[in-house]
Protein backbone atom coordinates (compact mmCIF):
# COMPACT_ATOMS: atom_id res chain seq x y z
CA UNK A 1 0.00 0.00 0.00
CA UNK A 2 1.44 3.20 -1.00
CA UNK A 3 0.72 6.85 0.78
CA UNK A 4 0.25 9.97 -1.48
CA UNK A 5 0.94 13.01 0.37
CA UNK A 6 -0.74 16.28 -0.83
CA UNK A 7 1.75 18.76 -0.52
CA UNK A 8 -0.59 22.02 -1.52
CA UNK A 9 -3.70 23.26 -3.28
CA UNK A 10 -3.64 21.46 -7.07
CA UNK A 11 -0.17 18.86 -6.06
CA UNK A 12 -0.19 15.40 -5.78
CA UNK A 13 2.70 13.47 -5.22
CA UNK A 14 4.18 11.61 -7.79
CA UNK A 15 2.42 8.35 -8.92
CA UNK A 16 -0.93 9.56 -7.56
CA UNK A 17 -3.75 8.76 -10.00
CA UNK A 18 -4.83 11.54 -12.18
CA UNK A 19 -8.29 12.33 -13.89
CA UNK A 20 -8.51 11.86 -17.45
CA UNK A 21 -10.02 15.06 -19.24
CA UNK A 22 -9.12 17.88 -16.86
CA UNK A 23 -10.87 19.43 -14.41
CA UNK A 24 -13.99 20.31 -16.31
CA UNK A 25 -14.88 16.77 -17.78
CA UNK A 26 -17.44 14.93 -16.15
CA UNK A 27 -18.79 12.84 -18.01
CA UNK A 28 -18.61 14.17 -21.31
CA UNK A 29 -20.40 17.68 -20.58
CA UNK A 30 -19.46 20.61 -17.91
CA UNK A 31 -21.02 21.40 -15.23
CA UNK A 32 -21.70 24.98 -16.56
CA UNK A 33 -23.11 23.91 -19.83
CA UNK A 34 -25.42 21.41 -17.59
CA UNK A 35 -27.11 24.29 -15.85
CA UNK A 36 -27.57 26.62 -18.94
CA UNK A 37 -28.95 24.09 -20.57
CA UNK A 38 -31.54 23.13 -18.02
CA UNK A 39 -32.45 26.49 -17.80
CA UNK A 40 -33.05 27.01 -21.32
CA UNK A 41 -35.47 23.83 -21.20
CA UNK A 42 -37.19 25.51 -18.14
CA UNK A 43 -40.79 25.49 -18.39
CA UNK A 44 -41.52 28.39 -15.86
CA UNK A 45 -39.85 29.73 -13.18
CA UNK A 46 -40.59 31.88 -10.35
CA UNK A 47 -41.81 35.45 -11.07
CA UNK A 48 -42.33 37.08 -7.69
CA UNK A 49 -43.59 36.46 -4.43
CA UNK A 50 -47.21 37.17 -3.94
CA UNK A 51 -48.20 40.58 -2.66
CA UNK A 52 -48.53 40.44 1.49
CA UNK A 53 -51.93 42.59 0.90
CA UNK A 54 -53.66 39.40 0.17
CA UNK A 55 -52.26 37.29 3.15
CA UNK A 56 -53.38 40.62 5.26
CA UNK A 57 -56.43 40.38 4.34
CA UNK A 58 -56.74 37.08 4.62
CA UNK A 59 -55.65 37.10 8.58
CA UNK A 60 -57.72 40.37 8.74
CA UNK A 61 -61.02 38.68 7.33
CA UNK A 62 -60.65 35.66 9.74
CA UNK A 63 -60.16 37.83 12.96
CA UNK A 64 -63.01 39.42 12.24
CA UNK A 65 -64.81 35.70 11.60
CA UNK A 66 -63.50 34.76 14.84
CA UNK A 67 -65.15 37.82 16.85
CA UNK A 68 -68.53 37.54 15.15
CA UNK A 69 -68.40 33.71 15.95
CA UNK A 70 -67.53 35.00 19.80
CA UNK A 71 -70.52 37.29 19.60
CA UNK A 72 -72.96 34.97 18.25
CA UNK A 73 -71.74 32.10 21.22
CA UNK A 74 -72.13 35.29 23.97
CA UNK A 75 -75.59 36.29 22.61
CA UNK A 76 -76.84 32.65 22.57
CA UNK A 77 -75.51 32.18 26.12
CA UNK A 78 -77.82 34.70 26.85
CA UNK A 79 -80.19 33.50 25.43
CA UNK A 80 -80.11 30.15 27.29
CA UNK A 81 -79.34 31.78 30.42
CA UNK A 82 -82.69 33.87 29.88
CA UNK A 83 -84.74 30.90 29.10
CA UNK A 84 -83.28 28.66 32.13
CA UNK A 85 -84.13 32.04 34.67
CA UNK A 86 -87.92 31.68 33.25
CA UNK A 87 -88.00 27.53 33.63
CA UNK A 88 -86.84 28.23 37.19
CA UNK A 89 -89.42 30.09 38.01
CA UNK A 90 -92.04 28.05 36.46
CA UNK A 91 -90.26 25.00 38.49
CA UNK A 92 -90.54 26.80 41.53
CA UNK A 93 -94.16 28.06 41.16
CA UNK A 94 -94.86 24.02 40.38
CA UNK A 95 -92.97 23.27 44.14
CA UNK A 96 -95.11 26.25 45.79
CA UNK A 97 -98.21 24.59 44.35
CA UNK A 98 -99.10 27.41 42.09
CA UNK A 99 -98.26 28.14 38.19
CA UNK A 100 -97.41 32.22 37.55
CA UNK A 101 -99.59 32.30 34.43
CA UNK A 102 -97.94 35.42 33.21
CA UNK A 103 -94.22 33.77 33.35
CA UNK A 104 -96.07 30.81 31.97
CA UNK A 105 -97.03 32.61 28.56
CA UNK A 106 -93.57 34.64 28.57
CA UNK A 107 -91.64 31.33 28.89
CA UNK A 108 -93.53 29.92 25.95
CA UNK A 109 -93.49 33.10 23.42
CA UNK A 110 -89.64 32.87 24.50
CA UNK A 111 -89.26 29.25 23.19
CA UNK A 112 -91.71 29.95 19.83
CA UNK A 113 -89.12 32.74 19.03
CA UNK A 114 -85.83 31.00 20.15
CA UNK A 115 -87.33 27.58 18.34
CA UNK A 116 -87.18 29.89 15.21
CA UNK A 117 -83.45 30.97 15.62
CA UNK A 118 -81.85 27.23 16.52
CA UNK A 119 -80.28 25.23 13.58
CA UNK A 120 -79.47 22.15 15.04
CA UNK A 121 -82.66 19.94 14.71
CA UNK A 122 -82.29 17.89 18.04
CA UNK A 123 -82.12 21.43 20.39
CA UNK A 124 -85.12 22.92 18.30
CA UNK A 125 -86.99 19.64 19.18
CA UNK A 126 -86.28 19.87 23.12
CA UNK A 127 -87.09 23.36 22.54
CA UNK A 128 -90.49 21.98 20.96
CA UNK A 129 -91.21 19.95 23.77
CA UNK A 130 -90.64 22.38 26.43
CA UNK A 131 -92.96 24.52 24.84
CA UNK A 132 -95.53 22.34 23.99
CA UNK A 133 -95.07 21.42 28.20
CA UNK A 134 -95.63 25.24 28.44
CA UNK A 135 -99.11 24.87 26.27
CA UNK A 136 -100.53 21.85 27.66
CA UNK A 137 -100.23 23.77 31.45
CA UNK A 138 -101.79 26.89 30.26
CA UNK A 139 -104.70 25.09 29.26
CA UNK A 140 -105.10 23.47 31.97
CA UNK A 141 -105.48 26.84 33.66
CA UNK A 142 -107.84 27.89 31.04
CA UNK A 143 -105.55 30.10 28.99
Amino acid sequence: MSINKISGPGSLAPGAAKRAGGAGAAGGASFASLLKGSSETSTGGVTGAAPMAGLDAMLTLQAVDGDAQKQERRRAFRRGTGLLDKLEDIQEGLLEGRIPVDRLQGLAQALRQERMMVADPQLAELIGEIELRCEVELAKLGY
